[in-house]
């Protein structure tokens, strides 16, 4: 029997908020960042490991492009892609997992999302696992916030945070609190 040849397809695309790089399987969005640096790490660790065959420029990617571009344009509410979570402790699968059924317009706490993932007092925990999350718009951690009223922290970029609450109808104010 012939074994399965994995495939990576990535690209890169601009948007409202700058450009995004990503990178799907047959499974799934395995990646999608703001930072180039991030897509180069991400991939020069998987390459040779995990996909035989790389591609770029293709329908998958197109397709992908298009809903991130919808998406942006306020058309699109939720990505009718999967998600492939690549090399992931059990931990961290089940609360990006949790983190993905997070729905457009909706935010959780770190605590919530440590309850709802069935690991109560893990929200520091759960704080670190977003802060690594190598899909975020796809697993939304931009929806992920402080219980006291902030958005907190998106990997140094509280302004990029503060456009996509926004633009899903979240109102944050100058000093980066919810309503």
């Amino acid at each position: 029997m012939e074994e399965a040849v994995l495939r990576l397809n990535y690209d890169e695309c601009e948007t409202l908020l700058g450009r995004i790089y990503y990178a799907l399987t047959e499974k799934g969005v395995c990646f999608l960042s703001w930072s180039p640096t991030g897509w180069q790490d991400f991939y020069g660790s998987l390459e040779n490991e995990y996909f035989p065959e790389v591609e770029t420029g293709n329908k998958i990617t197109s397709e992908f492009t298009a809903e991130i571009n919808s998406f942006f344009k306020g058309e699109l509410k939720e990505f009718s892609y999967s998600i492939d979570l690549l090399n992931i402790s059990p931990f961290k699968k089940k609360v990006l997992e949790t983190a993905y059924s997070i729905p457009y317009g909706q935010v959780r706490s770190y605590g919530e999302l440590a309850m709802e993932s069935g690991y109560p007092n893990a929200y520091r925990a759960v704080g670190s696992t977003m802060r690594a999350n190598r899909i975020s718009l796809i697993v939304p951690c931009h929806r992920v916030v402080k219980s006291e009223g902030y958005i907190g922290g998106f990997g140094g970029r509280q302004d990029l945070k503060r456009q996509l609450l926004e633009l899903e109808g979240i109102k944050v104010d100058k000093n980066f609190r919810y309503r």
